[in-house]
């Protein structure tokens, strides 16, 4: 009898591996076409309605995008983290580069640990050496405004003394193929954007939201975060965020001279 308990013990834990195989597969196919999704970059229902500058004037040399008209003209810029690896930042000057988005840290899609970005410290001595403005972004995947809030003091103790230009990013994504925050409602992803956010305010520093088209339109209440500054991606001829943005992300495979890896590009719209 133990001999038989033992088998159908075994056929239950082989049976519970095979579906937990099975839902982790479907579950990753609906999240890689969600990606390709927002990176093919279909058509979007949000209308190009409230832009103090006209998207249809955007010049594009080479692979970076300018822009200048009577309000408004552009730097270029790169977003970086650890997996750029050695970076030549005069190089990357020289190249035409007018700013670099350090990744501060992360959080841990599975155990939640915070971490810091093992090149932060080195890829922010190089880069102000080299006359770069200078941004940063902590990678989210906080469960709760708590959590937000930790992470935005690990944000402030890590960057305290530190001289820089441009605004803290609030990087909320899913992880693949399974993250912490993949069952949080709009609401409770809405809550926790504005809960780092507003650690950040209240320590005067300006501050954004990275997002991209599907957290646009299907993870945020957007009603709610007009008020700050907005980093968008989206790979597309032109970015489709219905207000003004700070940011536009529109290459995850940029070519930099000084960088061996692929980059992502940026272009900022700056107010005259």
């Amino acid at each position: 009898m133990k001999v038989k308990k033992r088998k159908r013990k075994i056929r239950k834990i082989r049976l519970f591996i095979i579906l937990l195989i099975i839902f982790g597969i479907i579950y990753l196919r609906i999240n890689e076409y969600l990606n390709s999704v927002n990176k093919n970059n279909h058509e979007s229902t949000n209308v190009l309605s409230d832009h103090d500058y006209d998207l249809n004037k955007l010049n594009k040399i080479n692979e970076f995008y300018y822009y200048e008209d009577n309000k408004y003209t552009s730097l270029v810029g790169i977003d970086i983290s650890t997996h750029q690896k050695d970076i030549n930042f005069n190089k990357v000057k020289n190249a035409g580069i007018d700013f670099v988005i350090i990744r501060i840290g992360y959080r841990g899609y599975s155990e939640g640990q915070l971490h810091l970005d093992n090149k932060f410290e080195e890829y922010y001595e190089k880069a102000s050496k080299a006359g770069l403005k200078i941004g940063f972004y902590f990678f989210s995947q906080a469960i709760n405004e708590k959590e937000a809030i930790e992470e935005a003091e690990f944000v402030l103790k890590n960057i305290k003394g530190k001289k820089f230009d441009l605004p803290i990013a609030y990087d909320y994504e899913d992880a693949s193929p399974v993250g912490r925050i993949s069952l949080l409602s709009k609401e409770e992803k809405t809550k926790n954007a504005i809960a780092f956010l507003e650690r950040i305010k209240r320590n005067n520093y300006p501050h954004m939201l990275y997002t991209n088209l599907y957290w646009t339109e299907h993870c945020y209440e957007l009603e709610k975060l007009k008020d700050y500054d907005i980093w968008f991606a989206q790979y597309y001829k032109y970015p489709q965020y219905p207000h003004n943005f700070l940011i536009w992300q529109y290459s995850e495979d940029g070519i930099v001279d000084g960088i061996d890896e692929k980059v992502d590009l940026n272009i900022m719209f700056i107010k005259k």
